[in-house]
């Protein structure tokens, strides 16, 4: 888990989930999902402005995102390193320059 890793260790966009301790992962989920985007308030315009997040921690964050608040970001996650998983290729280049 992440508190196992010292602290050169650098967790990435694409890395496994499983780095990121259960509690962050819902801390990180919980915070998106209590998020009204219509209610930004001067200087907090998000729910991580100014926050520092590592690429692992955004890729969960747009995997829950994707995911929804029902959904699993475990799949979504899936999604997102690799869109043929769920989006198969319906055009080619071809396509698109016709």
């Amino acid at each position: 888990m992440a508190d196992s890793l010292g602290p050169q260790t650098s967790l990435k966009w694409g890395d496994s989930f499983d780095l990121l301790s259960d509690e962050r992962k819902n801390e990180l989920r919980g915070r998106l999902n209590d998020w009204d985007p219509m209610t930004p308030t001067y200087g907090q315009s998000g729910p991580f402005a100014g926050e520092h997040l590592n690429g692992l921690e955004v890729f969960w964050l747009a995997a829950c995102a994707l995911a929804r608040k029902d959904g699993d970001p475990t799949i979504a996650g899936t999604t997102l390193t690799d869109p043929s998983q769920y989006w198969p290729t319906r055009f080619t280049t071809t396509h698109l320059i016709n």
